[in-house]
């Protein structure tokens, strides 16, 4: 049974997927050696779900952080929150995910 912080991580790593999804999906993207020209981006989400099946939440946490950091991707306030609370249920120092842009308004 997935505990509440694997939830929590796929939840946000779905949302990220399809953010990164449309970026793909722009014309000419990605410009090779890009930001979003990196391996583990395309099937992030999957690579995610891959580590919570084997109860490798923290791996998982950390490739989700990737996942968002690498392109710069920002995350609705709503995500961000989910991405703390997983990141704390883990006991990960919440300086790991500081970097992380959050939408205004």
């Amino acid at each position: 049974m997935a505990t509440f912080s694997q939830i929590w991580i796929q939840q946000v790593a779905d949302e990220v997927q399809l953010e990164l999804n449309r970026l793909f999906a722009l014309p000419g993207v990605p410009v090779p050696g890009s930001a979003l020209d990196q391996l583990g981006l395309k099937d992030g989400a999957k690579i995610v779900r891959d580590y919570l099946a084997y109860n490798e939440a923290g791996c998982a946490f950390h490739h989700l952080l990737y996942m968002i950091t690498e392109p710069n991707v920002c995350l609705s306030l709503e995500n961000y929150r989910t991405l703390s609370r997983a990141g704390k249920a883990l006991g990960i120092a919440s300086d790991e995910w500081a970097k992380v842009r959050v939408a205004k308004g």
